[in-house]
C-alpha cells in the first residue's frame, strides 16, 4: 500500500509509511541544472519504444494528484510503462513533485536500468535533494543491501531533509549492513530529531535480530 509523507515541503508517495499533511504544490517548473564535476550525470531514456496509449495512462496516472496509484495500476500498464517513468525522473523541466511520484512508481519496475538511473540521481550532487530523497527511498527499497554504499554519504548531506529521507530509506533496509553507517552518523547528527530517527531503526533492527526464527514450515 502507497500512503504520502512529507520531504521537503513537497507530497510524497511510498510505500508502507504513515500518512503526512498535503503539500504545496509547486506552480514553476524545475530549472535544469548541470552536473558538477565528480558527479553521476543521468541520461534520459528513449521513449520511442513506448506506445501512445501507455505515455497517456502513464500521464493520467501522475497526475491524478487527488489520488495515490496502486502497485495493480501501475503494473496493468506493462513493463514500458517503466521506460515512461524513468524519462519523466530525470527530466529537470518537469516540476518537482511530478518527478517524485515518478521515481517512487519506479518501485514497481525494478529492473536493472531502473536501478541505474535511481543510483544515478542519489549520487549526483547537482540534483534537487527533493529528488535524490525520494530516489533514495526508492533505491533502498529496489536494490535492498546493495544500495547501502550510495546511500551513506547522503547522511552527511547539508539538507536535512534529505539526511530524513535517507534515514527512512535505511529503515527499510533489511541488512544488518545499515547499523555502521547509522551508528556512525548518529555520534555527528546535529538536529534531535535526526537522532532519534537513528535510534528508533537502530532499536528495531536489534529487536529484529534477536526475535526468534520462525518455525520450518510445516512444523507444529
Amino acid at each position: 500500500m502507497l500512503h504520502k509523507w512529507i520531504i521537503g515541503g513537497a507530497l510524497v508517495f511510498t510505500a508502507g509509511l504513515a500518512s503526512a499533511q498535503p503539500a504545496v504544490q509547486p506552480t514553476q517548473p524545475v530549472a535544469p541544472t548541470v552536473p558538477k564535476t565528480g558527479t553521476t550525470a543521468v541520461t534520459p531514456p528513449t521513449v520511442a519504444a513506448v506506445d501512445a496509449k501507455v505515455l497517456g495512462q502513464v500521464d493520467e496516472l501522475l497526475n491524478a494528484f487527488e489520488t495515490i496509484p496502486s502497485e495493480v495500476e501501475w503494473k496493468t500498464l506493462g513493463p514500458t510503462a517503466g521506460v515512461a517513468l524513468r524519462r519523466v525522473a530525470v527530466d529537470k523541466t518537469t516540476v518537482v513533485t511530478r518527478r517524485k511520484r515518478a521515481i517512487s512508481a519506479l518501485i514497481y519496475f525494478p529492473d536493472d536500468a531502473t536501478k541505474t538511473l535511481l543510483k544515478g540521481i542519489v549520487t549526483n550532487a547537482a540534483e534537487s535533494y527533493r529528488v535524490r530523497g525520494q530516489a533514495a527511498f526508492s533505491l533502498a527499497l529496489t536494490s535492498g543491501e546493495a544500495a547501502i554504499a550510495d546511500l551513506t554519504p547522503l547522511l552527511s548531506a547539508e539538507k536535512h531533509r534529505l539526511r530524513e529521507a535517507t534515514i527512512k530509506a535505511f529503515a527499510r533496509i533489511d541488512s544488518d549492513a545499515v547499523v555502521a553507517p547509522l551508528k556512525a552518523r548518529l555520534t555527528i547528527e546535529p538536529k534531535a530529531y535526526l537522532k532519534e530517527a537513528i535510534q528508533k531503526v537502530l532499536s528495531e533492527r536489534l529487536a529484529k535480530k534477536a526475535a526468534p526464527a520462525p518455525a520450518p514450515a510445516g512444523d507444529k
